[in-house]
């Protein structure tokens, strides 16, 4: 009888073990069907949450795939032929003050009485005759990270083949906001550095080479102050000259009434790509020494050096990002106990950049009068607000041609021109970005550039000319986004915005593939967040309710899931002790605005405009 039940009892621990077997198995199925359906691409690496300055990030583990699994045919950046650099020759020339000297002279400087300081100060000279590119800064060792020496030659260039442009092409159809896919495109650039002012079809190796190259101190070669007018409120900023190809960028610094400036021209970059919009110049956030700024400014004599004493290092927002220098190089150099870095924007100064209405775009933007600055719907004077309704007249004039006359025809029997479709499209997509940045310093005549869109019997000509050493670019005809500098002051969207639901009158115009893509993203940063997806119609779709408690929680849902899985891992240390996170996650929720205005012009507007 024992034997008997002992059998049983082997027999039933077989068929335990075979069932415990079948439920793991069926447990791991759903598992690993669980973790494609939630995080897609991402499924590969784990997620795991810091903190960052208070703010709970989501991460991406390191996979141990190499950095070839999203460009498997595509050699890395550093290992393809390169072209050698060309030293660069400014026609202008240098100042012959060395600028240790002009650094001395800084302390003196300011010593000297000057008239006040103010905005209103009808004296100060505009710096247009200030030729020359500024103080030369000292030759540095060129080393990768300051450290070892590098593996390539800063400057270098990689020669262009066929199977280059391929994998750049094939660069541009990748996720880029996967944080999984760039980190390993970033890994995939190796240690190439190298800016191309002429290129503006930024890929992300390119940019990730073009930050290096920016953020290297050995690439610098002098620095100036440029152009400005303190009665009109321009800026303070710098103009960097750097060692190879005639490379430039301009540098701006947080200041007194414009002190989220060089953080909001960083973030804006970094949005722009993260939302694939593609249209601004690569810009670095980087440490550069407090005395290379005060050489730069004692050029200019006793009233610089005041405004940029009061304006800079007396602002609270600058003294925040004043530290020790990180870089051993500027620490032997500067010779001093804890020698002081500011934190700035680099931004690389493209070639061939116009006005629009001075441009190839100019005859199809109808021409209007530029919009006079006006008060802003808060009622402050003086601050300059893009125009909304009246002011922007001529972009719904411009769509509205384009809907009425949908055989491509105008009412005078003139074909549409590619041009005006392009302009059309461009403009949407600027508008559009700008409504999440909150950048309202930005409209016809103002702010508004283009690219690769110059010819020799219009206006931007004469100005091409005398730049002696711009190149015509090698990009196709696009806008460009430039002086992001007044974004992310708004919590909320204005009224002036034509994709605020308050705007008057209703502006519906929808263009498809910039919407559907601005959806794409959101819904894979919900995912990401392991947030529930909405869905009309068996279709997942955001903002498919845009009034209630409903909208509301979403829209906090998308911006939290953008910001905290996509948007903040890319952003570069100390930038929220500028521009603090809270605007940086208000920008991403206004991301569903734009989705919630193609919802409400199709309830609710019948001769909605998609195209």
């Amino acid at each position: 009888m024992g034997r008997n039940t002992g059998q049983w009892r082997r027999s039933g621990n077989g068929h335990l073990i075979a069932l415990l077997l079948l439920l793991t198995l069926l447990n791991l199925a759903v598992f690993q069907f669980v973790a494609w359906h939630d995080g897609e691409q991402a499924a590969d690496s784990a997620r795991v949450q810091s903190d960052v300055g208070g703010v709970r990030v989501v991460r991406q583990l390191a996979t141990a795939q190499p950095a070839t699994a999203v460009l498997p045919e595509c050699q890395p950046l550093d290992k393809v032929p390169l072209v050698p650099p060309h030293p660069s020759i400014f026609p202008a020339g240098f100042s012959e003050m060395q600028w240790s000297l002009a650094r001395d002279r800084y302390a003196v400087l300011l010593q000297q009485t000057v008239e006040p300081v103010t905005q209103g100060v009808a004296g100060f000279k505009d710096i247009h005759t200030y030729e020359h590119h500024g103080v030369l800064l000292p030759l540095l060792q060129n080393t990768a990270g300051g450290g070892g020496a590098a593996v390539v030659e800063p400057g270098a260039t990689p020669q262009l083949s066929a199977k280059l442009a391929d994998c750049y092409e094939k660069e541009l159809h990748l996720s880029e906001y996967n944080p999984d896919i760039y980190t390993r495109l970033k890994e995939h650039v190796g240690s190439a550095e190298f800016c191309d002012p002429e290129d503006a079809d930024y890929t992300p190796s390119k940019d990730f080479a073009c930050l290096a190259y920016l953020r290297n101190p050995a690439n610098w070669l002098a620095l100036k102050p440029l152009s400005s007018l303190l009665t009109s409120g321009r800026t303070i900023k710098f103009l960097l000259s750097f060692r190879h190809g005639n490379v430039t960028a301009v540098v701006k610094l947080p200041q007194d009434k414009f002190g989220l400036e060089p953080a909001s021209e960083t973030v804006a970059f970094h949005m722009d790509r993260l939302l694939a919009f593609r249209r601004a110049p690569p810009t670095a956030w980087v440490q550069i020494p407090v005395d290379y700024i005060k050489a730069a400014a004692a050029s200019l004599g006793p009233f610089y050096v005041h405004w940029v004493e009061s304006a800079v290092f007396m602002s609270k927002r600058a003294k925040a990002v004043i530290s020790k220098c990180e870089d051993s190089r500027l620490i032997n150099l500067l010779g001093r106990t804890n020698p002081k870095c500011i934190l700035v924007s680099v931004q690389l100064w493209m070639w061939d950049v116009h006005l629009a209405e001075q441009s190839t775009f100019a005859g199809d933007m109808l021409l209007h009068q530029p919009v006079a600055r006006r008060r802003s719907d808060n009622g402050k004077r003086g601050f300059k607000v893009a125009p909304g309704g009246k002011g922007d007249e001529w972009m719904e004039e411009l769509l509205g041609s384009t809907n009425n006359h949908a055989d491509t025809r105008r009412g005078n029997g003139t074909p549409l021109s590619p041009t005006h479709h392009l302009l059309t499209r461009e403009r949407w997509d600027q508008m559009a970005f700008d409504a999440i940045i909150s950048n309202y310093d930005r409209w016809k005549g103002h702010n508004s550039y283009v690219l690769a869109a110059c010819a020799p019997t219009l206006p931007c000509h004469a100005g091409r000319a005398k730049r002696l050493y711009e190149r015509p670019s090698k990009s196709t005809p696009r806008f460009v986004y430039i002086d992001q500098g007044s974004g992310f002051y708004s919590s909320g969207i204005r009224n002036i915005s034509v994709f605020s639901p308050s705007h008057q009158p209703q502006f519906c115009y929808v263009h498809r593939p910039t919407v559907e893509r601005l959806e794409q993203i959101a819904l894979f940063a919900m995912r990401l967040s392991n947030y529930s997806v909405p869905t009309r119609d068996g279709v997942p779709r955001i903002a498919s309710v845009v009034n209630g408690v409903i909208a509301e929680e979403e829209m906090k849902r998308v911006g939290d899931a953008v910001y905290r899985c996509l948007l903040l891992p890319r952003l570069p240390p100390k930038i929220g002790m500028v521009l603090s996170h809270a605007l940086i996650k208000a920008a991403c929720r206004r991301v569903w605005f734009i989705l919630a205005h193609r919802t409400r012009c199709l309830e609710m507007n019948a001769s909605t405009t998609i195209f």
